[in-house]
């Protein structure tokens, strides 16, 4: 068969050649600038810028000598052997055509972003290579700032590497062994182990955490199984799982649980989101969010916001389309506040609302009925109910649409809902019930006027009875409103750096709200005129907003706004503190930009502003070499807004005064950044939060130094770790039994 490469005029070779039928699949081909039979030893000898391609197979040198008795092809001097995923450079290399087994002498390859180097190569089988002292590393300086070395080492080709032992050296220098360790080279999605952190610390002891195995269990979802092996605290069990199917599906889920052996609590938590669409227009979605003890996440997270997260909220929503119909939907829920140990369920929420629909000429209709379920209960210290409270409610409403009118538009509200409560006190046992009926209904005008003015009116009705035993207690009241105003337009000429125009308008309106006293008849509520109402009020609110044409292309940007509000109560007699509210935008640029917000209220017997409230706000992010780093050489400079900086300031006198900041500065081969609030407030503990990361480029590693602070917890951590494998890293989690 292998006769077939070699146009050897020999008739013990024409005979073989003609006899075997021909298979493309083992087709050789072959080339060199010189070719040598030696009939004796029966080998082939390819000099010269030789090459042979054989299957998916192909291998380059000087010098390629094939053996037709043993059927050994050996490759001299400089060697590269290509697979179908693999390119391997070597001084030697022996492979045996037909038990596809081979060697490579002082091998080179490269492999999950990284170089291995290898004194001797073999491929045992397809996609499995077994290695004698070798050498990987990441690092593309020559030599190496750093490299594994093991003994003897296992490759799956697109899977995983596994060695025994290992040995970490840097700069040659021995920092870290283990007498085993694997990491994943698969390109993609595939079970299998991955890559665990070990270490010690005061609180957990040794530990060993992220123990974890990845199983793939189709094209569209997976399962990673965790443990954490802590030796003060115990095991921690994770699962995790992940799935997408577009459009259909998608989600995630993560329980935890842990058994603490100092503790002695059980403590667990789930976590899980999912929405889908299903057949006939059904939307299914879910948020699963529970943990039964408070200080679970907070303690093993380290995740800021987990800190201080106080209350959980889960929600499972099912909606469906009636096509030209109407919509269903069905809601439930769970939330809990741990610090006020309340508990409220809907249990659960059902509603549908029907589309438009005509009645007769322009008119339309839009009916919605609901029922909901709802339950509150309320702890004590002790974590025993205190209060339990249950109430049931059918709601309705007829979503009434009236023709359009010239100059006028008409807007109805009309609810009708029906419920009962249950509360009941547990010490000492006590037990209330009672129903109610509750009626909703409004009216509003709207009137657009010529040369922009407009006028509107409001009116509603709200009727509620209470049912308790043999008594009804209604509760009514009216309310009515109008509001009438016009907008006025100014342009000014300007022209000042680079603004062009200021647009000014102006707003002016005026309001009027009465709500009457009730006479309460029997079940009926009638307004009364007769005595001074509830609510009695009239007044004037100016509005002046102000933009800006900037710049050769003459971009419209907002400059500001500035609002006066004053009303006059007709029942008091005497006028309402006028309030007044400024914003300013300082600068509006794609760099830098700036705001001011003010409010205040300015009683009009004294004019002293009260209730004072400044906002303020800069950013600024360098597009350029700012003055005072001019010096420094043209690349020290990172590309990507090396510099960011922003100021948040919050001014309420006498309650708060805070200030709000964030810096980042990105030197070449550097990065610092720096947040946090100061409160000007407190005597104490004025510094509320804070964070601060820096980065360092160790060229294949990288440095990294975190302190992070809110309220009275605080965490740190530093670390030297290989950029293209953030799993191996020396920091912290090593030393952390000495610090604090």
């Amino acid at each position: 068969m292998l006769l077939l490469l070699f146009l050897i005029i020999q008739d013990t070779a024409q005979i073989r050649a003609w006899q075997t039928p021909p298979d493309t699949s083992e087709i050789i081909t072959y080339y060199g600038k010189k070719i040598i039979y030696y009939p004796p030893e029966e080998k082939v000898f390819l000099l010269g810028s030789a090459w042979v391609k054989y299957q998916d197979y192909r291998i380059f040198s000087d010098t390629i000598v094939y053996n037709l008795r043993t059927n050994i092809l050996s490759a001299y001097k400089e060697v590269n052997f290509i697979s179908r995923t693999e390119s391997i450079y070597g001084k030697e290399f022996h492979y045996n055509i037909h038990t596809r087994r081979g060697v490579m002498k002082k091998a080179k390859t490269r492999t999950a972003d990284g170089f291995l180097n290898a004194d001797c190569l073999y491929l045992i089988k397809e996609k499995t290579l077994l290695a004698e002292n070798c050498y990987y590393t990441t690092c593309n300086h020559t030599p190496p700032h750093y490299y594994f070395y093991g003994k003897r080492l296992k490759i799956l080709l697109d899977d995983m590497a596994i060695t025994q032992p290992i040995l970490l050296e840097l700069q040659r220098l021995p920092v870290a062994a283990a007498p085993f360790w694997f990491f994943p080279i698969a390109t993609k999605r595939k079970s299998g182990l991955l890559p665990f952190k070990v270490g010690r610390s005061s609180v957990e002891g040794y530990y060993a955490r992220g123990i974890s195995y990845y199983l793939v269990i189709n094209d569209y979802s997976d399962l990673t199984f965790y443990l954490d092996v802590m030796q003060k605290k115990g095991l921690r069990p994770k699962i995790e799982g992940v799935y997408l199917v577009n459009p259909f599906a998608s989600g995630n889920l993560l329980l935890t649980y842990i058994d603490e052996w100092d503790t002695k609590k059980k403590l667990f938590s789930i976590n899980a989101k999912h929405s889908s669409r299903f057949l006939f227009e059904t939307d299914l979605g879910a948020y699963i969010d529970y943990q039964n003890d408070a200080r679970y996440l907070p303690e093993y997270s380290e995740e800021r916001i987990e800190w201080l997260k106080q209350e959980i909220v889960s929600e499972v929503g099912l909606s469906r389309r009636i096509k030209n119909f109407g919509r269903t939907a069905f809601t439930f829920r769970h939330y809990h506040d741990f610090p006020r140990q309340i508990t409220t369920m809907l249990m659960p929420s059902v509603s549908f609302n029907l589309y438009q629909r005509p009645i007769f000429k322009n008119f339309g209709i839009s009916p919605s009925i609901s029922y909901s379920r709802e339950e509150w209960k309320d702890r004590d210290t002790l974590g025993q109910d205190s209060l339990r409270r249950r109430e049931e409610r059918v709601s309705a409403s007829l979503g009434l649409y009236l023709p359009p009118l010239p100059f006028t538009s008409i807007g109805l509200v009309n609810s009708f809902s029906a419920g009962r409560r249950r509360e009941e006190v547990v010490m000492p046992r006590t037990a209330r019930r009672s129903n109610y009926l509750l009626m909703n209904n409004g009216i509003s005008l709207s009137h657009p006027l010529p040369e922009g003015i407009y006028l509107s009116e409001n009116f509603s009705y709200n009727h509620r009875l209470n049912f308790e035993r043999d008594s009804v207690f209604p509760v009514v009241n009216y309310n009515f409103s109008l509001n009438s105003g016009l907008n006025l337009y100014r342009p000014f000429y300007l022209s000042f750096f680079t603004l062009n125009g200021i647009l000014h308008q102006v707003s002016p309106s005026v309001f009027y709200n009465f709500q009457p006293e009730i006479k309460i008849k029997g079940i009926w509520g009638f307004p009364r005129f007769d005595t001074l109402p509830l609510s009695h009020n009239i007044g004037i609110n100016i509005g002046n907003t102000f933009q800006g044409k900037f710049g050769k292309e003459e971009f419209i940007s907002n400059i500001g706004s500035v609002n006066l509000n004053l009303s006059y109560n007709l029942i008091s007699k005497n006028l309402t503190p006028l309030n007044v509210s400024f914003e300013f935008i300082l600068l509006n640029q794609p760099n830098a930009s700036s705001q001011i917000f003010l409010s205040f209220n300015c009683p009009i017997e004294t004019l002293r502003p009260k209730d004072l409230s400044i906002s303020s706000s800069f950013s600024y992010q360098l597009s350029q070499f700012p003055f005072f780093l001019r010096w420094l050489p043209a690349d020290t400079l990172e590309r990507k807004t090396p510099i960011s900086f922003t100021l948040n300031h919050i001014y309420s006198p006498p309650v708060n005064n805070m200030l709000l900041y964030s810096f980042s500065f990105a030197l070449k081969g550097w990065s610092f950044s720096m947040s946090g609030g100061y409160n000007f407030q407190e005597t104490k503990r004025k510094i509320t939060d804070y964070t601060i990361n820096i980065w360092k480029d160790l060229h294949c590693w990288e440095a990294i130094i975190f302190f992070s602070g809110l309220g009275t917890n605080w965490r740190y951590d530093f670390k030297i770790r290989i950029k293209k494998i953030p799993d191996v890293s020396i920091g912290k989690g090593i030393l952390e039994f000495l610090l604090p």
